[in-house]
């Protein structure tokens, strides 16, 4: 589910919320930091709803979007930009670009020059929150990598409350939308209890696997990511997330390795003076110009754009 919003004339250029121009529009930018907006709804709203966590953007139709032309301008400016793609060929998405010349060009002026005209209308899109489910893991399978090594089989299952959390979210958005006067929304057909629409695609921070819990039963690692049963082995990152939310994990992910060094750094000075060794010597100091290199190259993590 998603839908057309049609913008009252006061905000019909507003780009603030519209991920097409987040990062990259100057007007889109706070002391020149360019900057992006997203949706959400209150956390009373959710527990009243009971649905699960949503953000929410306005996405642009530009011209040409979609189309086969479009699909492969976008592949060769990941291949210039060095992102893996398995198996890409410059050379197939240049036949293609050239069998479809309007929507190519089309798509690469509209997307750099940004003319009204050549925008058709503007679609809501949300990242919703995967409940956990037991039933969804990871196990290997009977198929072989070039290395020898068992590949590994994915069941990541999604049920009728992420479902029902795009519905929901989509229409609550849509009334406040219209109680405020920015706009009507147009919304697409419900798709709880529908097949899910061919659309549907995950993002790139893949989460869970190694949860988070105080008990063995239900987690694998403990509050201070130690694997339980196991005296000297952790895990930093997002597979211990109890709950996968629905923003960028990386600046999370950062603070949890940051907190989990100082978890460790405290750990061996106490085994330390437990041994009647100075923890000075057993565990030797960073300078100050060392910790905030560490802490600088854990947040150096840029998130991207897909397109």
């Amino acid at each position: 589910m998603s839908g057309w919003v049609h913008f009252n004339k006061a905000w019909s250029r507003n780009k603030l919320y519209d991920i097409k121009y987040h990062y990259q529009n100057a007007a889109v930018s706070a002391h020149g930091t360019h900057i992006s907006s997203q949706f959400a709804l209150r956390p009373e709203v959710l527990a009243r709803e009971r649905l699960l966590n949503a953000r929410v953007w306005f996405f642009s139709m530009f011209f040409g979007e979609g189309s086969a032309g479009a699909e492969a301008l976008i592949r060769a400016k990941q291949a210039m930009l060095r992102k893996d793609q398995p198996g890409y060929r410059l050379s197939r998405d240049l036949l293609t670009m050239a069998a479809h010349p309007v929507d190519t060009v089309g798509f690469g002026l509209t997307r750099l020059l940004q003319p009204s005209a050549l925008i058709s209308g503007v679609r809501m899109q949300a990242i919703v929150e995967a409940a956990p489910d037991p039933e969804s893991r990871i196990t290997l399978g009977d198929q072989r990598d070039r290395l020898g090594m068992p590949r590994v089989r994915v069941n990541w299952r999604l049920g009728r409350l992420v479902q029902r959390t795009f519905d929901r979210t989509f229409a609550l958005l849509a009334d406040e939308l219209q109680r405020t006067g920015v706009g009507r929304v147009t919304l697409d057909p419900p798709i709880e209890g529908q097949p899910w629409p061919a659309s549907l695609e995950g993002t790139w921070h893949h989460m869970g696997t190694t949860r988070m819990h105080d008990s063995p039963r239900h987690g694998v690692v403990d509050r201070n990511c130690r694997v339980h049963g196991i005296g000297n082995l952790y895990v930093a990152g997002s597979s211990v997330f109890p709950t996968v939310g629905a923003n960028f994990p990386t600046i999370t992910i950062a603070a949890l390795a940051l907190r989990l060094s100082d978890h460790l750094a405290r750990t061996l000075d106490d085994t330390a003076r437990a041994a009647g060794v100075a923890p000075a010597e057993a565990t030797p100091a960073l300078s100050e110009e060392e910790g905030l290199a560490l802490r600088k190259l854990a947040l150096a993590a840029p998130e991207g754009e897909p397109t």
